[in-house]
C-alpha cells in the first residue's frame, strides 16, 4: 500500500504543545501503513505517505501506541487524492474540547489546511 507513485497522500500532523512527541499509529484497510513519533514542531508541520489505494471504501483506523485516542471510520475515495489526520490534546482547555483526539478528513490536492 506504501508506494512512492501511489495515488493517494497521507498527511499525519501532531497538533497538541500539550504533547510534543506523540506516537501514531495508521491502518487503512487492516494494513499498517504508519507506525512513527510525530513532533509537534511549528503545530501545523505535516508528514506525507504516499499509498495505491484503489477507488471505493475503506476503513482507516489511527491510535497511539499510548494514550486514548482512538479514530476508526470509513471513507469513500472517489476523486479525493490527499487525507489528512492530526492528533490534538489541549488539558488546558476549557471549552470541553481538551480530550486527546484524531480527526480525518479527506479533500482534492493538493493540501489545504483549515
Amino acid at each position: 500500500m506504501l508506494d512512492p507513485n501511489g495515488g493517494f497522500t497521507l498527511y499525519v500532523s501532531n497538533q497538541s504543545y500539550a504533547i510534543d512527541h506523540v506516537d501514531v499509529r495508521v491502518a487503512i484497510d487492516g494494513e499498517l501503513v504508519v507506525s512513527d513519533y510525530f513532533d509537534v514542531g511549528t503545530q501545523h508541520t505535516f508528514v506525507s505517505f504516499k499509498l495505491s489505494l484503489a477507488k471505493g471504501r475503506h476503513t482507516i483506523r489511527i491510535w497511539p501506541e499510548k494514550g486514548d485516542a482512538d479514530l476508526s471510520t470509513e471513507f469513500e475515495l472517489k476523486d479525493h487524492g490527499v487525507g489528512v489526520t492530526t492528533y490534538s490534546y489541549n488539558p488546558k482547555s476549557d471549552d470541553g474540547l481538551n480530550a486527546q483526539r484524531f480527526d480525518f478528513s479527506t479533500q482534492k490536492g493538493p493540501l489545504k489546511i483549515m
